[in-house]
């Protein structure tokens, strides 16, 4: 069985009593809110040059719905990685009075090997949010690293990305494993696959997972070149060799609108969506849409109908 996400884990809780299934008023609710975050941070994007473009599901939402996808409950951006490095070191001076800057470099706690924005005075308390206080309406930003045009070079850029991240996610299962065995319930196959891997990361656990989380960044990173041919999105869902494109299919973002309001896309999205997707036009049945679920969720003063 190939490594479990902790994503995967969730898609088996929409019946748990334990947990809150965003759809209906709820869902329409966090769209909103994410749509005034994302008019926020747009803005700012601009006055501080930070590149970005929708990523992701959300980048299929803006083509293929023109807003949001119907059943998702955040927003994706991709930023290379100097703009990031602004974003980290001008963000809280600029935009610290309303949101938070999660990121693997400054946060303690911090396991996820991309960034978060969160917005103040909300609670959307998710899968990864196991101490965390922090844990408002997410924009999550995923970091576009240069990718090298050597093969040799490449292949261990790639390889030692897949090593660590690996380490990264059996060290969380293993310091989680007893939260993650509760949501598996009586699932015998789901509390097999959590055990394996929490197994593995006992082998790695002479580090914590945040140290790896810092490791993986800092490894992501060594490689810098914007004039390389390809870049890569090594804590995207599909990896290191998974997630390379073409730098001019991505870069220079388009002007795209999301939900009514202006946005970026990859320069050419629909070849990025089809890479990315295959047949992305399609939109899946119910029964293969994930059912996304969280244990607290109150949007505050910020929206009153939460």
């Amino acid at each position: 069985m190939p490594p479990l996400s902790t994503g995967e884990a969730f898609k088996h809780l929409s019946g748990s009593d334990n947990v809150i299934v965003l759809e209906g008023e709820n869902l329409a609710c966090l769209q909103s809110t994410l749509r005034d975050m994302l008019i926020d941070l747009a803005a700012w994007f601009e006055v501080c040059d930070i590149e970005w473009f929708l990523f992701g599901g959300s980048c299929l939402g803006a083509v293929r719905h023109g807003g949001f996808i119907p059943w998702d409950d955040d927003v994706d951006i991709a930023v290379p990685r100097a703009s990031y490095e602004r974003l980290r070191a001008t963000f809280d001076a600029a935009m610290g009075d309303r949101y938070w800057l999660h990121t693997p470099e400054d946060t303690k706690g911090n396991e996820l090997g991309f960034a978060r924005i969160r917005k103040k005075g909300t609670v959307v308390r998710g899968r990864e949010d196991f101490d965390n206080q922090e844990c408002g309406a997410q924009i999550d930003i995923f970091v576009m690293e240069d990718a090298p045009n050597n093969p040799v070079a490449r292949t261990i850029h790639a390889l030692g990305s897949l090593a660590i991240g690996l380490a990264l996610s059996c060290c969380r299962y293993r310091e989680h494993r007893d939260f993650l065995l509760n949501l598996a319930g009586d699932d015998a196959n789901l509390a097999s696959a959590i055990n394996k891997k929490a197994a593995l990361g006992a082998l790695v656990s002479f580090a914590s997972a945040e140290t790896w989380c810092k490791a993986w960044n800092r490894w992501n990173s060594l490689y810098r070149n914007p004039g390389s041919r390809d870049i890569t999105c090594p804590s995207g869902v599909k990896h290191y060799t998974g997630e390379i494109y073409d730098r001019a299919m991505m870069l220079p973002a388009a002007n795209h609108a999301f939900a009514g309001i202006p946005a970026k896309v990859p320069h050419d999205a629909k070849a990025y969506l089809r890479q990315r997707y295959g047949d992305y036009e399609t939109i899946p049945p119910a029964s293969s849409r994930e059912a996304h679920v969280v244990f607290e969720f109150d949007l505050g003063a910020t929206d009153g109908r939460s």
